[in-house]
């Protein structure tokens, strides 16, 4: 059941990785905020080619438009993760997984908000 979404859209799930890697890759070469831009305003990609069965570049596009207004939440939420992060890797690398758990768990949380409040505000 965990990998259910995988097994039915796993290239469209590397895809949507790789073009929003590159995606970054090209704001970051630019300037790095452009970069950070990208970053938060794709951060939902990889949960609309899952949950919505999106093909990589309509849930770019798509990611893009759910994330107007909510970029600097998505912001600060990525500078605690990497506070949480380093505070996994300090308790003798174990618990790196705890925290990997906690923020994905925390962006997914916000995906389902924003995707609700979306919802909400089109009906």
């Amino acid at each position: 059941m965990l990998v259910n979404g995988f097994r039915q859209n796993y290239l469209g799930i590397v895809l949507a990785n790789l073009l929003t890697a590159a995606l970054i890759m090209l704001g970051i070469i630019a300037l790095i905020i452009p970069g950070i831009i990208i970053a938060c305003r794709l951060a939902f990609v990889g949960y609309l080619v899952v949950d919505k069965k999106l093909d990589p570049i309509l849930a770019v596009e798509e990611s893009w438009r759910m994330t107007r207004g909510h970029g600097w939440t998505i912001f600060f939420m990525a500078i605690v993760s990497f506070f949480i992060f380093i505070a996994g890797i300090c308790l003798l690398i174990v618990g790196i997984f705890p925290a990997a758990i906690w923020v994905s768990s925390s962006f997914a949380s916000l995906y389902e908000a924003v995707s609700t409040e979306r919802n909400t505000q089109v009906a």
